[in-house]
C-alpha cells in the first residue's frame, strides 16, 4: 500500500480556485454550499505556505490583499526558493478552532484566494456573516461536513487500512 500526497490533494480544494469550482467541487461530494463556507473554517488553524500565495504576489499583486498582509507575504515570499517557506496567519487564535477566521475575511484579513472570494461573493457572503456571528452555528456545520468528508471515498481492503496512528501507514 502507498501513501499519495497527490491522491489526498484531490479531496480538498485548492487555495486558489474560483467560487464556482468551489461550490462544483463540494457539491460532487453532495456537500451543501453552507457547509462548504464552513469547511473553510479549518483555515483558522496553523500556518500558511508562500506556495499558496505565489499567484496572489506575481505576476501583479492581488488588488485584494490587505496592504499589511502583501508586506509581509513578500517578506517572507519574495525568493521562488522559498515557495515551501511557512508563515503564522495573523488569526490572534491561530493555534484555536474557532470563528475568528471569519470574522477576519469579512474585515480583508484573508489570506487565501478562496478566502477572500468567499467573503464577497452573495452566495457565500451570508454563510460568512453568519458564521462570523454565530459560533455555535459554525461548528455544527463544520462538524456536518467533516462527517461527510471523513466518510466520502473510504478506502477499504486492500486499497487502505485505518491507521493505528494517523502519522504514519500501519506496518505488519
Amino acid at each position: 500500500m502507498s501513501v499519495s500526497k497527490q491522491r489526498a490533494d484531490k479531496e480538498l480544494p485548492a487555495a486558489d480556485i474560483s467560487v464556482d469550482e468551489f461550490i462544483g467541487f463540494f457539491s460532487q461530494k453532495n456537500i451543501s454550499l453552507e457547509v462548504g463556507v464552513a469547511l473553510t473554517g479549518a483555515h483558522s488553524l496553523g500556518i500558511g505556505h508562500c506556495q499558496n500565495f505565489e499567484k496572489q504576489l506575481q505576476p501583479v499583486i492581488d488588488p485584494t490583499l490587505s496592504p499589511s498582509l502583501t508586506v509581509m507575504l513578500q517578506m517572507i515570499c519574495s525568493s521562488p526558493s522559498l515557495s515551501d517557506e511557512t508563515f503564522m496567519t495573523n488569526d490572534a487564535t491561530t493555534f484555536l478552532f474557532d470563528n475568528c477566521y471569519f470574522i477576519d475575511i469579512l474585515n480583508g484579513r484573508e489570506h487565501l484566494k478562496i478566502d477572500s472570494e468567499i467573503s464577497r461573493d452573495q452566495r457565500t457572503l451570508p454563510y460568512v456573516v453568519a458564521f462570523a456571528k454565530n459560533q455555535k452555528w459554525f461548528f455544527n456545520s463544520f462538524l456536518s461536513g467533516f462527517m461527510k468528508l471523513s466518510s466520502h471515498k473510504v478506502l477499504v481492503g486492500e486499497e487502505g487500512e485505518i491507521r493505528r496512528e494517523c502519522r504514519f501507514v500501519n506496518s505488519y
